[in-house]
């Protein structure tokens, strides 16, 4: 009985049902980059936490007059109190150090004349300019991330901007990646007639990098009792499973019957697309796997268009894009070429053939054109990914 194949729309919404987030521990801010929250976070504190200057200048009390007397200066991260001697005072200030309780505007410096003991403005601004407000940027208690959002930069430097320290995430999952195949060698090896040299440890190395996680690599021949040895030893030390090669269905392809044997459940095996139409995705507890067709160009793409979407609980991000290029081709199936993106507009590369690594090479994108589709003419928008 033929299997029937899933679309790339089921697959992927599959793929975010399932979550390898189940270990938490507790890290610095400064190393959590990369990571993702495992609590919401709520700030506990007013930004700005004071009302401060947005820049260098002179903090008055605005008057009708252009004239005033200096009383002195505040710098930042200083507490400076200055007397409000009287209505037309004024204190020298600087970026980001905290207005004086009796001034109402911020005037900058380029708009100013003075010496010791005045101030002298050639225009002023209207009332309470250049004065960032307390809270006017997060207020207490203001919720600022949910948990499972990933920790860029930005976010990062927002919970340290609220002096919290420490942080709960999710541990990163431990990665093991089998490449399995008769014919697949090392670089450096001899090799013999119907032998050729691994490509895809790069390229799950360069995956994984790219991601912030390492991963482990062995690699297996196409024997079901080494390759089930492989996936049963990196289930004890393992959240995720990588395997490339022996997922399809022909004699030498072992791994669907060795997860069944291993009482693993099949989320789905058979994705309606070209290349990695036999992609693989399975649990068992909390340990996931996934199995990749061995070409290199179906290992690429299942790691960018659903690995990735697992792990950063997210796809990637499109745009439709005007082709530079046209093209026909069989319909049937949803297909994707490798593309390059540049300037606003998007070339294919039009062979597409899943052994053509080097055709990745400058690639910086996928295009998918529908399962109908036959002809792409120049000009036309596609759906364009964008690879990171």
């Amino acid at each position: 009985m033929k299997k029937k194949l899933i679309e790339i729309t089921e697959a992927k919404s599959l793929i975010l049902n399932e979550s390898w987030m189940h270990k938490t521990e507790e890290i610095s801010i400064q190393y959590a980059i990369g990571k993702f929250l495992a609590e919401s976070i709520f700030s506990e504190m007013d930004l700005p936490p004071f009302h401060s200057s947005a820049m260098d200048g002179f903090a008055i009390n605005l008057q009708e007059t252009t004239e005033y007397n200096l009383v002195g200066e505040i710098a930042a991260g200083t507490c400076s109190v200055l007397e409000l001697n009287s209505p037309n005072s004024a204190c020298r200030i600087f970026t980001g150090a905290p207005v004086p309780d009796w001034a109402d505007t911020v005037i900058m410096q380029e708009w100013a004349n003075w010496d010791h003991q005045k101030v002298t403005f050639n225009q002023l601004p209207s009332r309470g300019a250049n004065i960032r407000l307390k809270g006017s940027h997060v207020q207490k208690g203001q919720l600022l991330f949910q948990a499972q959002t990933l920790i860029n930069g930005a976010v990062a430097a927002t919970i340290s901007g609220i002096g919290k320290a420490t942080v709960n995430v999710y541990q990163t999952p431990k990665v093991t990646a089998i490449v399995t195949g008769n014919e697949v060698i090392q670089p450096g090896e001899l090799t013999t007639n119907g032998q050729i040299f691994d490509s895809n440890i790069p390229l799950l190395l360069d995956f994984g990098q790219k991601i912030g996680i390492n991963i482990t690599v062995e690699s297996a021949k196409d024997n079901e009792k080494e390759i089930r040895e492989k996936i049963e030893k990196a289930m004890e030390s393992s959240d995720v499973i990588l395997a490339t090669g022996g997922v399809s269905v022909g004699d030498y392809d072992f791994i669907p019957e060795i997860l069944k044997q291993l009482e693993f459940e099949i989320i789905f095996h058979g994705v309606a697309q070209k290349p990695g139409k036999p992609l693989l995705f399975a649990k068992k507890n909390n340990v996931y796997f996934w199995g990749l067709p061995g070409n290199p160009i179906s290992v690429a793409h299942g790691l960018w268009m659903f690995v990735y979407d697992f792990f950063q609980r997210k796809p990637l991000q499109f745009v439709f894009l005007p082709s530079k290029t046209s093209l026909s081709r069989k319909p049937g199936l949803t297909q994707f070429y490798r593309a390059i993106v540049q300037n606003g507009e998007m070339e294919i590369i039009k062979n597409s053939d899943s052994h053509h690594i080097f055709s990745m090479s400058n690639a910086n994108a996928l295009v998918e054109i529908p399962a109908q589709q036959e002809i792409i003419e120049i000009g036309d928008l596609i759906k364009t990914w964008i690879l990171p």
